[in-house]
């Protein structure tokens, strides 16, 4: 049993924990069960105008500190 196997979520996560729910994880990649549900999260973070900004915003702020 993983950390998060009761009601957890890992997103852009090295390892899932077990969680129920598994975004943007490494460890979930190989699993066929789930298909392309890591690329559609990846695509949907990047389409959508605030992930976009922040991801850009925090990218920024990072290489300026």
């Amino acid at each position: 049993m993983g950390l998060l196997a009761d009601d957890g979520v890992s997103i852009a996560n090295l390892f899932s924990g077990d969680a129920p729910i598994s975004l943007l994880t490494m460890s979930g990649m190989k699993q066929p069960k789930q298909g392309l549900a890591p690329s559609r999260s990846y695509a949907a973070f990047f389409t959508h105008p605030a992930g976009l900004v922040r991801a850009i915003v925090m990218t920024v702020a990072e290489m300026l500190k």
